[in-house]
């Protein structure tokens, strides 16, 4: 934990990027679970032979 004090100056001087950053991944990480969800939809549509919602 000592090297994050000795960086905490950096670690302030940049926070926006890091800010930015951990958005990002939490963006990416939503948009991964779109495709799954997608597919089940298909899935339990054709599976119970009804039409898709529009």
């Amino acid at each position: 934990m000592r090297i994050f004090r000795e960086l905490g100056w950096f670690f302030r001087q940049e926070k926006r990027s890091y800010a930015i950053g951990v958005l990002t991944l939490f963006l990416v990480a939503l948009m991964e679970l779109f495709p799954p969800y997608v597919i089940g939809v298909i899935v339990d549509a054709i599976e119970s032979d009804t039409r898709l919602p529009a």
